[in-house]
């Protein structure tokens, strides 16, 4: 849970995940700036809508997954 936790500071590239994906962190990070357009109710409902037919198609374990993405995300986003 802990790593889709780092998903929302995929726009900061001093993060975790922004080191990793440094070129797509920096992009985001230039273009939207940190807790702006990654931090908002709308990237959360693209990530229910992406998401949402894995809840369908999978097994319980990917439905897991799914449901403990979205309470990440969630979660830091309140955190933040």
């Amino acid at each position: 849970m802990v790593a889709f936790a780092w998903f929302p500071d995929l726009d900061s590239p001093g993060s975790r995940i922004g080191r990793v994906f440094y070129f797509i962190s920096r992009r985001l990070n230039f273009s939207f700036g940190h807790r702006c357009f990654i931090h908002s109710i709308p990237v959360l409902a693209i990530l229910v809508c992406v998401t949402a037919p894995a809840l369908f198609l999978f097994n319980e374990q990917g439905y897991s997954i799914v449901l403990i993405l979205w309470v990440a995300w969630v979660t830091h986003i309140l955190a933040d």
